[in-house]
């Protein structure tokens, strides 16, 4: 037979009482003494809980000064109707507290009273469920604009005019099930006169709703002090109920004042000859009635391709978009706007030109744009039109590569035009290099660099680096690898690269020089606690054409003073880090050397170079560039 639960609430604790403690008593340990031998679930002074009826309450409480040596323990029984009944209570000494009379007692009452071992934990009682009415929110006055509907939890008394009100939102027209005391706040504003209605609704016991208050302000004290008092009143009176309402029916559809779009279908839709229909974040947007939406509009096709049913070719304005794939992957197609002709009256595709010169396929000479077609066989690909490859001997051409990492799309630009002119690392393992090229150097048994003339390119290919299979210039990269079929340049062609490189080196060479005589290597120079510069003259020695983009500091200087013969550098040492205690000149520490003969036909020299390149007019170089 199922033991009848009841709910009990545990004594609470007496004032000033230290130490106390409640047990649902299960059983007694005869190996243990004191407190160790009750064994059950601890509860909660004043906690409400469902026991069964007979269960045993065990309570101390260890009362404050004077009796502060002494503990009040007390035995209750759960009686038939949840009602407690004292079983023993008495005040023994702390260290008697759970001798032999009290353990003799509780043991007489567990064999009177066996504990529930059906139980193991004590449940609190469910509280009873309210009673819900279904109720529906009052429609909104004709005429107001931007009315709301609120079910009221609380007061914003930071916040101004309806903002204070706090709560969830309702709907107008639609029935919601709430529990009486629910408090709902309704405003209408007008806008002809500034006038807004604020009613407060209140869902009383039977379900019916009634008016706590119905008042039309104006707009700036709609929600003025009088109103926030009967608001607060009423919240005192009636505390919102907790958790979440349930909406029962929807508000019927609203008219569309004004004309705008289907949001289903996307066609225009006229004023009030649709619905507004509300989304989850709050907006409304304008809809046909259900079931109304006309079918969509024909549109004509502005660009030419095949008929999506026939294959037939349609040039633009000739067929119509309809649309085709699934739901999932939807795809528009075009179609002949009537039924499809016969195959014998259908248009053939026209062969698709190429958009850009690039090398043709089968022959490698380049196609102008426009002048190829572009097929696709694993990959677009440009040939010349039939029969028009051109037929010129076979020439003697080496190839250099380039690698640009990054993803597939979008595909870069050509490497190089052709005619080009470069210098370039080339590999002659099959075809040796003329070495009367310009520019001639042997790097490696296989490898030599020389200015060459780009004459086409090929196509370039995307390589995935996904076995370590790609070219040297793509090891690890996901990219595209450029290759382009070059020619030893002629003596005119690189006759620009020639002379820029010739004057690089000459002015390695001074650099080098100064270095020498006028840096760290010279051994003649000293370091003057005043240094006296006046009178000396800046000697350009190309610090600025070296200077990096990253360079924040100033350069380094070089003066010469042929009245006193004496040679002045200037080192920058005002960087983080460095010593500033060496600097005798700003921020520089400045050096002096003796004007010697060598130092002279260095300054001659860097005049020479220098300074008639700044009375010279710019160069105008061409666009030959070095590789590698």
């Amino acid at each position: 037979m199922e033991t009848k639960m009841v709910p009990v609430k545990v004594p609470a604790v007496a004032e000033g009482a230290e130490q106390p403690w409640r047990l649902w008593l299960q059983a007694l340990d005869e190996a243990v003494s004191g407190r160790a031998q009750c064994e059950g679930h601890w509860l909660q002074a004043g906690g409400l809980y469902e026991l069964p009826v007979g269960a045993l309450i065990v309570a101390t409480d260890r009362p404050t000064s004077p009796d502060r040596d002494t503990a009040r323990v007390r035995l209750w029984r759960v009686g038939r109707g949840g009602r407690l009944i004292t079983e023993r209570d008495s005040l023994l000494p702390r260290d008697k507290k759970f001798g032999t009379s009290v353990v003799n007692t509780l043991r007489r009452r567990l064999e009177k009273y066996p504990a529930q071992r059906t139980y193991e934990m004590p449940r609190a009682p469910r509280p009873p469920e309210p009673k819900r009415f279904v109720v529906e929110v009052p429609a909104v006055d004709p005429g107001a604009v931007r009315a709301w509907r609120k079910l009221l939890t609380g007061l914003d008394e930071a916040s101004d005019k309806g903002m204070a009100v706090c709560g969830t939102w309702l709907e107008a027209g639609a029935s919601y099930k709430v529990t009486p005391g629910t408090l709902i706040v309704a405003c209408d504003p007008f806008p002809g006169d500034g006038k807004k209605r604020v009613r407060i609704l209140r869902v009383a016991r039977g379900g019916e709703i009634r008016v706590e208050r119905d008042s039309t302000l104006g707009w700036r004290n709609a929600f003025s002090t009088s109103v926030r008092q009967t608001l607060r009143r009423l919240l005192e009176k009636y505390p919102p109920p907790g958790g979440t309402i349930e909406q029962v029916s929807a508000a019927p559809p609203q008219a569309n004042d004004f004309e705008g779009r289907c949001e289903l279908c996307g066609q225009p839709v006229a004023a009030r000859t649709g619905i507004l229909v509300r989304r989850h974040n709050g907006s409304r947007v304008t809809q046909h009635h259900p079931g109304k939406c006309p079918p969509p509009p024909v549109h004509q096709n502005q660009w030419a391709g095949s008929c999506g049913i026939c294959n037939g070719w349609l040039e633009a304005g000739e067929g119509v978009l309809y649309q085709a794939g699934s739901v999932l992957l939807p795809a528009t197609k075009i179609r002949h706007e009537q039924e499809c002709p016969p195959a014998a009256e259908r248009k053939p595709v026209p062969p698709r030109v190429n958009e850009r010169d690039e090398a043709c396929d089968a022959c490698g000479h380049m196609v102008a744009a426009g002048e190829g077609t572009l097929t696709y066989e694993c990959g677009w690909v440009v040939r010349h039109r039939k029969d028009q490859c051109p037929r010129v001997e076979k020439e003697t051409l080496w190839q250099i590569d380039r690698g640009v990492p990054g993803r597939f799309r979008p595909r870069p630009e050509q490497w190089k035009a052709a005619g080009t002119v470069l210098r370039a690392e080339v590999f002659d393992r099959g075809e040796p290099f003329p070495e009367d090229a310009p520019g001639y150097r042997r790097l490696r048994d296989y490898q030599v660099s020389a200015i060459v003339t780009t004459v086409r390119e090929l196509p370039p290919i995307y390589c995935r680096d996904e076995d370590g299979n790609n070219p040297g210039c793509l090891i690890g990269e996901n990219g595209w690898y450029f290759r382009i079929l070059v020619r030893p340049a002629t003596a005119e062609e690189a006759a620009d690269i020639l002379a820029r490189e010739e004057k690089e080196a000459r002015r390695r060479k001074l650099e080098n020089r100064r270095r020498d005589l006028c840096g760290l290597r010279a051994d003649d120079g000293d370091v003057p606690e005043h240094p006296f510069l006046d009178g000396a003259q800046q000697i350009n020695f190309g610090a600025k054409d070296r200077r990096s983009l990253l360079q924040h500091w100033p350069d380094d200087g070089l003066l010469v003073d042929e009245a006193r013969g004496v040679l002045w550098t200037l080192r920058y040492n005002g960087a983080d880090g460095d010593d500033w205690s060496l600097n005798n000149y700003a921020s520089f520490i400045a050096s002096r050397f003796p004007l010697t003969d060598e130092r002279r036909t260095l300054i001659a020299d860097l005049r020479a170079e220098y300074d008639q390149e700044e009375s010279a007019p710019a160069d105008t170089e061409g666009d030959g560039q070095h590789d590698g």
